[in-house]
C-alpha cells in the first residue's frame, strides 16, 4: 500500500500559510556560494541561506500573522519583539566559525495537536520556503530515535506527493557519524537539501563534527553544517529547552529556527495554535473511549519497590502500598516500618533494613527488586483482563473494519521491558506470557484468526538505538520504525512470500517507553495501558500514538467517526483517567503561560495580557479547582480589621468567642450490649464484596468551551480468588477501625461478640468481609449513640491564641459567596458559603433588627463527637432590646427543615444525627426538648431559613 495525502486540509494550509507569510516581502534569492573565513585558518566553502529581510521587517510580518488568528497567539494579539535565543561561545578552535563569537537566530512556533499532520506541514514547508524564497538548508532536529525514523519515513512517503504539490524537489537524508561526506555534500549543494539528526546525536559525536577528514579536505563536519546557514526544523522543542540543548542548537550557527510540537513548553513567537479540544471537536482526530479496569483487594498486603537511591546522602527507597482506598507510594528509609507510614497492622514486619542498587530489603531477609512486588496476585489477574479485553475488543472491531479495508493495530504500554523481552533463554516473562494464553484461548471462535500461533501477531520496541539486542530486535525496529506500510497491509497467506507474510500478520505491539512521543500509526485503535504505578508515559502520550485518522488499504483516511474511535484499557478508574489527561494539557498549557508572562502576579498583568492567558484557559480543559467561578470573602471593617500588626476584634467579637471557645472534650456512656446486637444486625444484612475486577465503558467528548467530559458507558465484574492465607479477621477489624476517622478503638472481646453470628460469611472474601464488619461497628455505635449517652466536660484552658487563626482565615475563596459590605452585624463583608440555603440564610440573618452580630464559623472551629469533628455553620449575638447583649446561638443550617422549623430526621444519615445530638449537649438546645447543655448562655438549633429562628433568639 502507499499512502494517499490531501493536500487541501484547512488546517493544514492555515499552519503553512503563518509561516510563509512571515517571509512576506523576501526576494527569491538564487543560489550563491559563499567562501567563509574561519578563525586562525583558511576558509569553508558552502552555498547558505541568505536572508533578505531586517529583523524589523521579520517582526512587522510577525505581527500581522499574529494580529489576524481568531485565537490571540500573543499578549495584546501580537508580540512586541522577536524570540532570540543567544549564546556566547569561547574562543577554542573546536567551535569553528564562532570561536570568541555570539550567536543567536529568531525562532517562531507552530502549534499542532498530535495527530493532525504536524510532520506533514513542516516537510511541505521546507520545500515551499525554497520554492518561494530560494532557501536550500535544512536541518530537522529530532528528540529521539523514533521521532527520527517516524521523520525519515514521512519523508520518503511524501516525496512524490510533495513534488508534484509544489513543485520543488528536496532531498532527505540521516545524519550518520559514519558517513560524514554526507555533511560536506550537505554545506556544498546547490539544490535544498534537509538533513534529519537526533539532539543527542548532536551532542554525542560533538568530537566527531570537530574532526578534520580527509574527505572534507582538511575541514570539519561542523564547519560545512555553520557555513550553510541551516533553518532549523525542531520537533518537540520542548525537549530542547536545556542551557546545553540550546548551545549546541546555537552552535549550528542557524539563520531562524521554526518549532513544531503540540505541547510547547517555552513560547517563542507563536504563529498557529491548534488546541486539543480544538483538534478533538472538528473532527480531525480519533474519538476517545476509556474501557476501565480497576481490580484486586486493596486492603490485602501489597508491596511493591518503585525505586530505589542507594548512592544518595540519605538513601531511600520509594515503595508502593495498599491503603484500603487504593495504592500509595511512600519513601523510606533504613529501619522505617512500613507499618507505621501506612497506619496499618497488615503491614506488622515489614522494616526497611537495607538499600542496595537495584532493590530493597526488609526484616525477615525478604529482598525485592525494583519493579518487584510481594502480594501481586491480583496484579497478574488485572493485567489478564486488560490484555484478554484488548484482544477482545481487536478482533470483534477488525471484524467490523475488515469490509472498509481498515487493518486494526492494538499498542501495548508496559511497566518493564523485562515483563515482555526475556532477559535469560527459556524465560517467559509475564506480560508475553499472558498475551500468548489469552490470544489462544479466544481465537478459537474466530476464524480470521484460528490458525494463526499467538507468537506470530505481537512484536515489541524496546531499544533505544537501531539494533536493539538480537536479530529478532532489529526486525521489530525495522518493521515498526521503519515500514508502517506493512503492519497496515492485510496478511495473505496464499500470495505473500514467508518474510511479507511474518511482517504483515504483527498487529499487536508492545514497547515501554521508546514509542511515547514522535511515532505514530494511523490505525491503532487500542491502547492498553499495563502500568503498576505512574506511568512513565504521559496519558497525553500515550493517546497521542493513537490520535491519527484510521486509513484503508490503499492509504486514503477513513472519515467516518464510528470508525475513528480510539479505546483505551486502563487499570485506573475512567473518570481518574480522563481527569489526570485533562490535568495533563492543563499543565501544558499553564506552562506556556506563564514562560510567556515570565510568572508575574496576574494583578500586574495588563488586559491585553489577561485576554491573552484567558484565551488559553478556554481552550484547555480547567483543573478542578478552577471549574467553578471562586469569589473571595474578606474581613469586614466593622468588626474585623486587618493591620501591620495582625487582625483587630471589635468588643462585641471578643466577647461572642470567649462565651463558645471554652475548650471540652467528649463523654461516652455507650450501652455496649446494644452496640454488640445492632452491629450483629446490620452486619448480617451486608453484602460481602467479592475481590473481583470491574471493567468500566466511558466515552470522551469535548465541550464548547475546551472540557473534556467523560460519558459513563456500561460496566461489568469478573470475580477473582483469594489465594492468600487466611487473616486474623478480628484483628483486620480492629485496624480498620483505628485508622480510620475519627480513630475507633474497641476490644478484640467487643469485636468478637458482635460479629460472631456472621463469621462463615468471612471465607467469600476475608478482607472484604472485614470492611463491611468495621462499616457495620460504626453504623452500629452511630445509632446506639442516638439513644442518649453523649456529654461534654470542660478541661484545662487552652493557651492557644485564636486570633492567630483568624490571620489565616481571610480571604476565603467559594464557589457560593453571600455579599454582605455595609451589614453592620456582618462581622465579614462577605461569607463563604458551601450551599444555596446557607447563602439564603446570611442574607436573612443581614435583614433581622434583633441580630447584633453573626459570622460563619470557620472550619477550623469543630466540635469534637464520638463520629469525628464536627464544624456547625453559624454564631449569632442577640441583642437584649436594652443595649445589651443577650444569649449566643449556634445554628446548622440545613435543608431537611420542613416549612414549621421541625427537623426532619428521617432525611439524615445515622452520622449526621449523631453530630447534632453531640453539638446540642454541648450547647445546650430549646429546640431538642430543652436539652442542658455544657456552656452558659449559648443555644443550639437547626434551621433552614433566619426566620425560623424566634425573635431574640429565644
Amino acid at each position: 500500500m502507499r499512502f494517499a495525502y490531501d493536500s487541501a486540509q484547512p488546517h493544514q494550509l492555515a499552519a503553512l500559510d503563518a509561516v510563509l507569510d512571515l517571509f512576506q516581502g523576501h526576494p527569491h534569492l538564487p543560489p550563491e556560494a559563499e567562501a567563509v573565513e574561519i578563525p586562525g585558518r583558511a576558509t569553508v566553502q558552502a552555498v547558505p541561506n541568505r536572508l533578505g529581510l531586517s529583523g524589523a521587517e521579520l517582526l512587522a510580518n510577525l505581527r500581522r500573522v499574529q494580529s489576524r488568528s481568531e485565537t490571540p497567539l500573543a499578549p495584546g494579539g501580537a508580540d512586541s519583539e522577536l524570540a532570540w535565543v543567544r549564546h556566547q561561545f569561547s574562543d577554542a578552535a573546536d567551535n569553528g566559525l564562532l570561536a570568541g563569537r555570539s550567536h543567536g537566530f529568531p525562532n517562531f512556533s507552530v502549534e499542532m495537536e498530535t495527530g493532525t499532520g504536524k510532520t506533514y506541514v513542516y516537510l511541505r514547508t521546507i520545500r515551499e520556503l525554497h520554492r518561494r524564497f530560494g532557501f536550500l538548508k535544512f536541518i530537522v532536529v529530532a528528540p529521539s530515535i523514533a521521532v527520527r525514523e517516524g521523520v525519515l519515513h514521512a519523508m520518503r512517503s511524501l516525496d512524490s506527493h510533495l513534488s508534484s504539490v509544489c513543485g520543488a524537489p528536496c532531498e532527505g537524508a540521516r545524519y550518520d557519524s559514519g558517513r560524514m561526506g554526507r555533511v560536506s555534500d550537505f554545506g556544498r549543494s546547490s539544490s535544498a537539501r534537509a538533513l534529519v539528526m537526533t539532539l543527542d546525536s548532536m551532542k554525542r559525536d560533538d568530537v566527531l563534527m570537530r574532526r578534520e577528514s580527509e574527505g572534507l579536505i582538511g575541514e570539519t563536519p561542523l564547519h560545512f553544517l555553520q557555513a550553510s546557514r541551516p533553518i532549523l526544523i525542531l520537533d518537540e522543542p520542548q525537549n530542547m529547552e536545556t542551557a546545553e540543548s540550546l548551545a549546541a542548537l546555537a552552535r549550528l550557527r542557524p539563520l531562524l529556527a521554526l518549532r513544531y510540537s503540540a505541547t510547547h513548553r517555552v513560547c517563542r513567537n507563536m504563529v498557529y495554535r491548534l488546541s486539543p479540544a480544538g483538534a478533538y471537536r472538528a473532527g480531525l482526530v480519533k474519538r476517545l473511549e476509556v474501557d476501565a479496569h480497576e481490580g484486586g483487594d486493596t486492603n490485602a498486603p501489597y508491596v511493591r519497590v518503585v525505586s530505589v537511591s542507594a548512592s544518595a546522602r540519605v538513601p531511600t527507597a520509594k515503595v508502593e502500598a495498599n491503603v484500603g482506598t487504593g495504592r500509595r507510594v511512600f519513601s523510606l528509609r533504613r529501619m522505617d516500618s512500613l507499618e507505621s507510614k501506612t497506619g496499618l497492622r497488615l503491614y506488622a514486619g515489614w522494616q526497611l533494613e537495607d538499600i542496595v542498587s537495584g532493590g530493597a530489603e526488609f526484616s525477615g531477609g525478604r529482598f525485592l527488586k525494583v519493579g518487584q512486588a510481594h502480594g501481586a496476585a491480583d496484579r497478574e489477574a488485572l493485567f489478564r483482563a486488560q490484555i484478554a479485553a484488548t484482544i477482545q475488543d481487536h478482533f470483534i472491531r477488525q471484524r467490523r473494519l475488515r469490509p472498509r479495508g481498515v487493518k486494526a493495530l492494538s499498542l501495548f504500554f508496559i511497566d518493564r521491558v523485562a515483563n515482555y523481552r526475556p532477559e535469560r533463554a527459556g524465560e517467559s516473562p509475564l506480560i508475553r506470557r499472558l498475551f500468548e494464553e489469552e490470544f489462544d484461548r479466544l481465537k478459537k471462535t474466530e476464524k480470521e484468526w484460528r490458525d494463526i500461533p499467538a507468537g506470530a501477531v505481537h512484536s515489541g520496541y524496546f531499544a533505544k538505538s537501531l539494533g536493539g539486542n538480537t536479530e529478532s530486535d532489529a526486525k521489530a525496529y525495522q518493521l515498526i520504525m521503519r515500514d508502517k506500510e506493512s503492519l497496515l497491509t492485510f496478511a495473505d497467506a496464499k500470495s505473500d512470500d514467508a518474510e511479507t507474510l511474518a511482517k504483515r500478520r504483527v498487529a499487536f505491539i508492545f514497547t515501554h517507553s521508546a514509542l511515547r512521543e514522535g511515532w505514530d500509526n494511523p490505525n491503532i485503535f487500542q491502547i492498553c495501558a499495563l502500568n503498576e504505578a505512574r506511568s512513565e508515559t504521559r496519558k497525553r502520550q500515550e493517546i497521542g500514538r493513537g490520535a491519527r485518522l484510521a486509513v484503508d488499504q490503499n492509504g486514503r483516511r477513513i472519515l467516518d467517526d464510528s470508525v475513528n474511535v480510539l479505546t483505551v484499557i486502563a487499570n485506573s478508574n475512567y473518570a481518574a483517567y480522563v481527569a489526570e489527561y485533562q490535568s495533563e494539557i492543563n499543565s501544558d498549557y499553564g506552562e506556556m503561560v506563564r514562560d510567556k508572562l515570565r510568572g508575574r502576579d496576574w494583578s500586574a498583568l495588563t488586559a491585553e495580557e489577561r485576554a491573552w492567558a484567558d484565551s488559553y484557559r478556554a481552550e484547555a480543559p480547567p483543573s478542578p479547582v478552577c471549574r467553578a467561578q471562586r469569589q473571595m470573602a474578606r474581613a469586614n471593617p466593622l468588626h474585623i480589621r486587618a493591620e501591620k500588626d495582625g487582625m483587630k476584634f471589635s468588643p462585641e467579637f471578643e466577647r461572642l468567642w470567649e462565651r463558645i471557645r471554652t475548650p471540652v472534650e467528649c463523654v461516652v456512656d455507650l450501652d455496649d450490649d446494644a452496640l454488640v446486637r445492632r452491629a450483629g444486625e446490620i452486619l448480617r444484612t451486608m453484602r460481602i464484596p467479592g475481590m473481583r475486577i470491574v471493567r468500566t465503558t466511558a466515552t470522551v467528548e469535548a465541550t464548547e468551551s475546551g472540557d473534556f467530559e467523560a460519558h459513563l458507558g456500561g460496566s461489568s465484574e469478573t470475580a477473582l480468588r483469594d489465594s492468600g492465607p487466611l487473616p486474623d479477621s478480628a484483628e483486620d477489624v480492629g485496624a480498620i477501625l483505628a485508622s480510620g476517622h475519627p480513630p475507633l478503638r474497641l476490644t478484640r472481646r467487643t469485636i468478637c461478640r458482635a460479629l460472631r453470628g456472621d463469621a462463615e460469611r468471612a471465607f467469600e472474601n476475608p478482607r472484604g468481609w472485614s470492611r463491611c464488619a468495621a462499616e457495620a461497628l460504626r453504623q452500629a455505635l452511630a445509632e446506639t449513640l442516638l439513644e442518649g449517652g453523649i456529654s461534654y466536660e470542660k478541661t484545662a484552658e487552652d493557651a492557644h491564641d485564636w486570633r492567630l487563626e483568624f490571620e489565616r482565615e481571610f480571604p476565603v475563596a467559594s464557589a457560593r459567596v453571600a455579599k454582605l459590605r455595609g451589614v453592620a452585624s456582618a462581622a465579614y463583608d462577605a461569607f463563604a458559603c458551601d450551599s444555596d440555603v446557607e447563602t439564603g440564610f446570611a442574607r436573612g440573618l443581614a435583614r433581622r433588627k434583633d441580630v447584633k452580630l453573626f459570622l460563619k464559623l470557620p472550619r477550623w472551629f469543630v466540635v469534637p463527637t464520638p463520629v469525628g469533628n464536627y464544624n456547625p455553620d453559624w454564631a449569632i449575638l442577640f441583642s437584649d432590646g436594652k443595649g445589651g447583649e443577650k444569649l449566643v446561638l449556634i445554628a446548622e443550617t440545613k435543608g431537611a427543615v420542613d416549612a414549621d422549623g421541625n427537623i426532619q430526621w428521617d432525611e439524615m444519615r445515622p452520622v449526621e444525627k449523631v453530630k447534632i445530638r453531640a453539638a446540642a449537649a454541648l450547647f445546650g438546645s430549646r429546640q431538642m426538648n430543652n436539652q442542658k447543655g455544657a456552656l452558659k448562655k449559648t443555644d443550639y438549633r437547626v434551621v433552614k431559613t433566619a426566620e425560623h429562628i424566634p425573635f431574640g433568639g429565644g
